[in-house]
């Protein structure tokens, strides 16, 4: 036999050499470097369209507590506990979704946008009570003397467009990166709407509609103090 060449006998094994193994690890590599962005784009839109429905379903328990009650609704820390506490507490959501040990508040994470599950998730369901999404808390001017809404109730009856009046969605604090249940839409903070989602943020209006908001709408009056995720 010639060398270099392999022996193709009947009862002789045959052996890739290191060339060819070379290039086949080469080929998966090559493979797997030009899935790998279509994957985690796909991912990406799987946990945005989790994060929307989650938020649809918090507007629609936020809609109901603001028909039983006249138009009013919680503020960041209604009667001092937390946003998403308090609905439970009240009966807008189950009561099997908080849970109390290591002398902490959980809720389950239906509360909290996907993009911060993989840091805060514990137990397999819930997080922290007061790592959820962001209920805003100023206003769109300071015309009764004060930029704040209040942090226990609010009725929204003279905002003029509630559909362009965000009420709740993606936050977060900026020097922390750590996810934050209170966000500020135009003062001067760090506790800001998040573009969570490929530079986009899903956030829940007044009227309860849904929409993923992105740089685009940076000059945006009433929406424009945002802090894009790397």
């Amino acid at each position: 036999m010639k060398p270099g060449r392999l022996r193709t006998t009947k009862n002789e094994r045959t052996f890739f050499t290191i060339i060819e193994l070379l290039v086949v690890i080469a080929i998966i590599v090559i493979l797997a470097a030009l899935l790998l962005p279509a994957l985690n784009k796909a991912r990406g839109r799987a946990r945005a369209t989790l994060c929307m429905s989650n938020l649809k379903q918090l507007g629609l328990m936020t809609t109901q507590y603001e028909n039983d009650y006249n138009g009013w609704r919680p503020g960041r820390s209604p009667d001092g506990i937390a946003w998403s506490l308090f609905f439970i507490n009240n009966g807008y959501a189950a009561s099997n979704e908080k849970k109390y040990f290591n002398s902490t508040w959980y809720v389950t994470k239906r509360f909290l946008c996907t993009e911060w599950y993989e840091k805060y998730e514990t137990d397999g369901n819930f997080v922290w009570a007061t790592a959820t999404y962001g209920i805003r808390t100023d206003k769109d001017d300071n015309s009764d003397g004060t930029w704040y809404l209040n942090n226990n109730f609010n009725h929204f009856g003279k905002v003029k467009t509630p559909s362009r009046f965000n009420y709740m969605g993606d936050s977060g604090h900026v020097p922390t990166l750590t996810a934050s249940s209170v966000f500020y839409n135009g003062m001067s903070t760090d506790q800001v709407i998040f573009m969570q989602h490929a530079r986009r943020a899903d956030l829940l209006f007044l009227e309860g509609h849904v929409a993923a908001i992105g740089v685009e709408n940076l000059k945006d009056s009433l929406i424009y103090n945002y802090f894009i995720r790397k």
